[in-house]
């Protein structure tokens, strides 16, 4: 049977719940648009994005742990791993699910805004008009603000067409790893809802192995 080692403490360390203030964007995030769409974030906006940035990244990197035993299953009855692990502790749940949630949160309209200029820039890009701006930073809104520069890396590293990229573009080249984090979520929500079950489950198993 697979062990979670100290992966519960090491996510206990990672907990960090966004505050209200984190998870807000509003049209006051320090972006000025001009007549083409270029974003200008203030330097105030870039420290705060760069904080927020290095707590994605916390939480991302909880969230790697825990892949290989919610993701991979148990040659028994094609069960999740987690759940039979021996040192799983289900009160755990909750600090995972937070990490999970944080993974998962929507990049800020700025660093979208940042993203699109670098592309934009890079590929010597006709530039968009505001409303077309918008829509680009709309249509990439729920992208996690670490994943949203995998998307520029992956873009300028493939894109060979004579046209600009659409949002589209910048979606597929993260979507399989969007969709593991909404399946380990998911997937924790789950084992959340059933807590008190599975400790009565582990409880058992505990006392027939003693």
């Amino acid at each position: 049977m697979k062990k979670l080692g100290n992966l519960t403490s090491q996510m206990r360390q990672r907990n960090f719940a966004p505050t209200t203030e984190q998870t807000q964007k509003s049209s006051s995030d320090g972006i000025k648009h001009g007549e083409t769409g270029s974003s200008k974030p203030s330097s105030s906006v870039t420290q705060t994005s760069d904080s927020n940035l290095a707590m994605t990244k916390e939480a991302t990197e909880g969230l790697t742990l825990l892949k290989p035993f919610l993701l991979e299953r148990t040659d028994e009855d094609q069960k999740w791993v987690m759940p039979f692990a021996e040192d799983f502790n289900p009160d755990d749940l909750d600090v995972m699910r937070i990490n999970c949630e944080v993974a998962l949160e929507g990049a800020p309209d700025e660093t979208i805004a940042q993203a699109i200029d670098q592309v934009w820039e890079t590929l010597s890009c006709e530039p968009l008009s505001v409303h077309a701006y918008q829509g680009y930073i709309e249509a990439l809104s729920d992208i996690p603000r670490d994943l949203i520069w995998d998307a520029v890396k992956g873009i300028l590293r493939n894109y060979v067409y004579p046209t600009p990229p659409k949002p589209a573009h910048f979606r597929e080249q993260v979507s399989e790893e969007m969709s593991s984090r909404r399946l380990i979520l998911f997937r924790i929500n789950i084992m959340a809802k059933h807590k008190e079950y599975i400790k009565s489950l582990k409880e058992r198993d505990n006392a027939i192995h003693k």
